[in-house]
């Protein structure tokens, strides 16, 4: 038996205080006894709680100040057998997912090879087929995405049960990695924002119409926004696709001026659908392909044309594969560049996937 005793002054700072058993009133300034029985006596952490489980006295892990709680998963006896089938068996689906979006992905390549190949100029049947096809492997991916995390949990669950140390540390490593991607992520985001000054609106719903201009000008001296392509994608053939590149900021030209491109760069965001609608073709809205590209296509309420606004980063990211609007990283910052998504926890991406709105006229 182990007797501590606080002194009063330090026990609920001298204050009257009602026990925790018969509701009696504990008069203020009274000393607290602690009696404690000492089950194990050893010099660290880690002895103390090995000496413990060797003993059986049912003592809750002992652990260092500060270090935090984590939660190990039990297994009941025999259901680690049944935790790795599990892990066999979302690998089986995995590969046949993959074999599945490989199949859409050839079905959709045909396709787009017909409409290149056919004689008849007016292909809108082709491309909405084609467009379905994009739309369901994009459903296929995200189910693959969602199978490959589980798979790392329940991986993780057997370590912690086959290997509690091991799984332990790679836990906490993992955690630090993770922590510190997140910090460089802040720092980068940080450190834009400071650049260019915060420019961006809290929300994008008070533009009915507005320009999506990088932050950057390019080595001319130019604004660069996103504008859509005069010409149909697959032209001649019309398939209602265009495609979405940098051109030069005019929106301060005069809409009857020749060769304008102001209706093509202006946007309008519908807060109530989550899509965003190109002034120049009014019934389509911005879609993301399966190969990242993005194009605008007529609004058929597809996975691919949900979009929203980041408004503390400037970021447009689709809400259905939360990757974000950015500049083509195989290409320079400049007039023709492609406009694709890619993933917005990458701190390399975020730079380019940085928007600020300019509200039109």
């Amino acid at each position: 038996m182990l007797k501590i005793e606080c002194p009063g002054y330090l026990a609920y700072g001298g204050q009257a205080k009602y026990g925790h058993f018969g509701h009696d009133l504990i008069p203020a300034n009274s000393a607290l006894i602690f009696e404690l029985d000492v089950l194990e006596c050893e010099d660290s952490v880690e002895k103390i709680n090995a000496a413990n489980k060797k003993a059986g006295n049912k003592a809750p892990v002992v652990r260092y100040y500060g270090e935090e709680e984590r939660e190990k998963p039990a297994l009941k006896k025999g259901a680690l057998k049944e935790v790795k089938n599990k892990v066999k068996d979302l690998r089986k689906n995995v590969v046949k997912q993959k074999k599945k979006i490989d199949q859409e992905k050839k079905k959709e390549q045909e396709t787009e090879s017909a409409i290149k190949d056919a004689d008849d100029e007016d292909q809108t049947d082709n491309a909405e087929k084609m467009m379905v096809k994009q739309e369901k492997i994009l459903k296929e991916e995200k189910i693959v995405k969602e199978e490959r995390k589980q798979i790392k949990k329940t991986k993780a669950l057997i370590k912690s049960v086959e290997e509690p140390k091991k799984a332990e540390a790679h836990e906490h490593n993992g955690k630090a990695v993770k922590a510190k991607k997140k910090e460089a992520l802040k720092e980068a985001q940080k450190t834009i924002a400071d650049d260019q000054g915060k420019p961006f609106t809290p929300n994008p719903a008070p533009f009915d119409c507005f320009f999506i201009m990088y932050p950057k000008k390019d080595s001319k001296g130019q604004d660069l926004v996103l504008e859509i392509d005069h010409k149909d994608k697959y032209a001649p053939k019309k398939t209602g696709i265009y495609n979405v590149r940098f051109h030069p900021f005019e929106g301060d030209m005069d809409e009857d001026d020749e060769d304008n491109h102001v209706a093509a760069q202006q946007w309008k965001y519908d807060e109530k659908e989550h899509k965003l609608i190109t002034k120049a073709y009014p019934g389509k809205v911005l879609f993301q392909g399966n190969n990242r590209n993005l194009v605008v296509y007529d609004n058929k309420g597809m996975k691919n044309q949900y979009f929203n606004y980041d408004a503390e980063h400037g970021i447009w990211y689709n809400e259905y594969t939360d990757e974000g609007v950015m500049v083509d990283p195989n290409e320079e910052i400049e007039v023709g560049a492609n406009v694709i998504t890619g993933k917005r926890n990458v701190t390399k991406n975020f730079e380019r996937m940085h928007w600020k709105m300019v509200p039109c006229g």
